[in-house]
């Protein structure tokens, strides 16, 4: 279901942007869906395109890590069951590997062109400063940010650590959700993508402005109390 009811697509439209390459092959879907029963604001015709990659992956050296249940009851972490049908507080399972980079490489992060200027400091400034737990669990600093620059990469690609950004045109979602892709034979993390959204940001930060207010006549009652 989107926003204005049911929609439906009776077939494929048709199929673009293909890539055949040595170690991929992606396409995308585009689909035409319908509601003849939207009103207003709502179009009866919205277009979808689905992108799918197809991966070849290798690492040699890299080894992936169990996730026993005496570290289930400590930390909460991300693993390949956990995004195969798994649940969290489950009792591992064989081949239930943890979600993790290989730090032995760089971890370069991409901001999408899509990122609004006043953002770009701050998201920057967040993902470098993961740096420091590197630096001082491990003995290395393997994250970077770069600017990119392609404004047609969508969140998924595997290519790419992206961070991407929905203005406030799109409905308010969430504050953010990052997503790994991992390969489920090891789960290393070899692509990711994080998604903000304005919408959702602006209203919370105005929402903790307001709460901060401690002068002045607007002040919130609960604002005043100490």
């Amino acid at each position: 279901r989107l926003e204005g009811g049911a929609y439906k697509a009776d077939t494929q439209l048709k199929t673009q942007d293909v890539v055949n390459r040595d170690d991929r092959l992606a396409w995308t879907q585009v689909f035409e869906l319908k509601n003849p029963e939207a009103q207003g604001e709502h179009p009866k015709v919205v277009t979808l395109g689905l992108r799918f990659f197809c991966v070849e992956h290798a690492n040699a050296g890299y080894q992936a890590r169990t996730y026993p249940d005496s570290d289930r009851k400590k930390a909460g972490y991300f693993t390949v069951n956990l995004f195969s049908g798994g649940a969290p507080g489950q009792p591992s399972t064989q081949g239930d590997f943890l979600l993790r980079h290989d730090i032995r490489k760089p971890i370069v992060y991409t901001l999408h062109p899509n990122i609004p200027e006043k953002f770009r400091a701050p998201i920057t400034q967040g993902l470098l400063s993961w740096n420091a737990v590197f630096k001082k669990t491990s003995g290395v600093e393997p994250v970077k940010v770069v600017q990119g620059t392609d404004a047609n990469v969508v969140p998924g690609d595997p290519d790419l650590n992206l961070v991407y950004w929905f203005p406030t045109s799109v409905p308010k979602m969430y504050l953010g959700q990052a997503h790994p892709i991992a390969d489920p034979r090891t789960g290393e993390i070899f692509a990711s993508y994080t998604m903000f959204s304005q919408a959702e940001i602006e209203s919370a930060v105005m929402t903790t402005a307001v709460g901060l207010m401690v002068d002045g006549p607007d002040a919130l009652p609960i604002a005043r109390s100490k």
